[in-house]
């Protein structure tokens, strides 16, 4: 369990991009797994870091948790962000 009392949500899967990392965070996941992307996109990790850090500089946010949504609730920021 995560330190709030939350059990941490985990997503797997469909992950080939920052944009679809940013999905499954946007929808509660607190930890996301790479597999089969990695083999065809051997950079992806670096992709998916710079993107994810290039939105939070962009809306002016510290943190991912401050897009994520809480778990189960599936409105948190769009992407991508303009």
């Amino acid at each position: 369990m995560s330190g709030r009392g939350r059990i941490p949500a985990d997503r797997v899967g469909g992950i080939d991009s920052g944009g679809a990392a940013l999905t499954k965070i946007r929808a509660g996941a607190s930890l996301i797994q790479l597999y089969s992307s990695l083999i065809y996109k051997a950079w992806l990790v670096e992709d998916i870091k710079n993107d994810l850090s290039s939105t939070l500089l962009r809306t002016g946010r510290d943190a991912l948790s401050e897009i994520s949504a809480p778990s189960g609730d599936d409105h948190g920021e769009d992407w991508p962000v303009q």
